[in-house]
């Protein structure tokens, strides 16, 4: 009898608990989200730039250039540098509060299969489920053997 390949769970599991725990602030949801995306955009560069080691990039040059170089559209420049600025507003501000106005590049957007406005603080959460999920998803066949190898046997 063959087993079904299982599908690249783990991680994401990974990623949706460690937003999740953070829900009691949004300060930390931001870092926890942010680092994520962090993760996955230096997966990108490593990956694709050759010539380009991501620890010689500022976070934002490597958006700028992903994005140049067309391997993230222009939704996840907007919305992978939106939470750049509200990490670096997180990480820095003594008294943070997150606004609606640091959630402006979401204006419009609602979630999948959902009806909650991603541009409302309140459904922060889902907003940065969304981002981060939807990111993977952009980038699954490049980041799945990756982080998690087992699922792709070398022969």
């Amino acid at each position: 009898m063959s087993k079904a390949k299982p599908k690249p769970t783990k991680i994401i599991e990974t990623f949706v608990a460690d937003i999740n725990s953070v829900q009691h602030s949004p300060r930390f949801q931001i870092i926890v989200s942010n680092c994520i995306l962090e993760l996955l955009v230096n997966t990108l560069v490593e990956i694709k730039c050759k010539n380009a080691k991501s620890k010689n990039f500022s976070y934002a040059n490597k958006l700028v250039l992903l994005h140049e170089l067309k391997l993230i559209d222009d939704f996840y420049f907007v919305a992978l540098d939106a939470f750049r600025d509200m990490r670096n507003a997180a990480a820095h501000e003594i008294h943070f509060q997150l606004t609606a106005d640091m959630l402006k590049a979401f204006k419009g957007q609602v979630a999948t299969l959902r009806t909650q406005k991603l541009d409302d603080p309140q459904h922060f959460t889902i907003l940065c489920g969304e981002v981060v999920m939807g990111f993977w998803n952009c980038g699954v066949r490049l980041f799945a053997p990756i982080f998690e190898p087992h699922l792709f046997p070398k022969s």
